[in-house]
């Protein structure tokens, strides 16, 4: 795999990562939900 091939596989990986994440925070503190929950509905939502 060349470097170019390897930083677009990173940057997506790094993005779906911070999208999952923020997503968690947003529903834990604003919303309310357990940790847990938070995940399983960000992820849910995203999918």
């Amino acid at each position: 795999m060349d470097r170019d091939a390897s930083l677009k596989i990173r940057a997506l990986l790094s993005l779906t990562f911070l999208l999952i994440g923020g997503g968690i925070v947003f529903y834990h503190f604003v919303e309310g939900m357990s940790w847990v929950n938070s995940f399983y509905f960000t992820v849910i939502i995203v999918h």
